[in-house]
């Protein structure tokens, strides 16, 4: 809390200094700290200015002897829309099929892009960067992900290893074929969705993106389900699979791996 009040102290800093330099905080009464507070937060016109207010007031409280007090400006609670959705391993096969059915080369993209966002767990831009050189030659299923010209990691010296994928036969499949026939481009970068006229560049990101978006929220239903809800998905059902206790204990979390993973995917890891 006291990270985030520092990173966004400027939200409040104005009007807390002009309302509050003389003000004696140790010898006030709960209701003077409530009148100042309400003052401060008339004048905060940052939409996050509240919330940073209310964190400048705990910190009071931890760090000075002044009393518990509330204000007119604290928010109520209100509900909000889930920003992600979880994809299940039926519902990404399901999508897959929805594309594959389709004889375009951006709609068997897009059916990649499912495959590997959910085996791997990938942001947009790693999925599309990615190479046949970062698949291990021997260990198929070894993937480095690293930053290149198209994948802008968070860090420069940003670097992940992933073993194995968390997939699917149907996931599994499309994944190798997509290695196997970078592997044969003439190109030296072997993009996994390199372009077809172009060299040293991909295929166009956003109908194949609109494709698997398309694809997925009619599989799963969800209006709002987007390639990245995948990543999400991938951790989720990860740590189902990981944590779920030994078959036939008959805790809640067995039946939830159950339901949601399938018993092949506690096998696989």
């Amino acid at each position: 809390a006291l990270t985030s009040m520092e990173k966004y102290f400027s939200a409040i800093a104005d009007p807390l200094l002009r309302a509050a330099w003389e003000f004696d905080f140790e010898g006030a009464e709960p209701e003077d700290l409530r009148q100042l507070f309400d003052v401060v937060s008339q004048s905060v016109v940052s939409e996050h200015g509240h919330a940073v207010l209310r964190l400048f007031g705990a910190h009071l409280r931890d760090e000075l002897s002044v009393p518990y007090f509330s204000a007119a400006w604290f928010s109520p609670r209100v509900p909000i829309r889930v920003r992600s959705s979880l994809i299940l391993p039926k519902q990404v096969a399901r999508a897959i099929a929805i594309l594959r059915a389709q004889s375009s080369q951006e709609h068997h993209h897009a059916a990649q892009v499912i495959a590997l966002g959910f085996g791997y767990g990938l942001r947009k831009l790693e999925i599309f960067g990615l190479s046949a050189a970062q698949f291990d030659a021997v260990a198929e299923e070894h993937l480095s992900v690293s930053r290149t010209r198209i994948a802008d990691l968070k860090t420069r010296s940003g670097r992940r290893i992933l073993a194995k994928p968390l997939s699917t036969d149907v996931t599994d499949t499309l994944t190798k074929e997509a290695v196997a026939l970078a592997r044969t481009s003439q190109r030296s970068t072997k993009f996994l969705f390199e372009s077809p006229t172009r060299d040293f560049h991909i295929a166009r990101i956003g109908p194949i993106s609109a494709a698997a978006t398309k694809a997925l929220r009619v599989a799963s239903g969800l209006p709002t389900a987007v390639p990245y809800h995948l990543r999400h998905s991938f951790a989720t059902i990860l740590g189902l699979a990981v944590f779920a206790p030994p078959k036939g204990t008959g805790r809640l979390l067995e039946k939830l791996a159950s339901r949601y993973v399938g018993t092949s995917y506690a096998l696989r890891i």
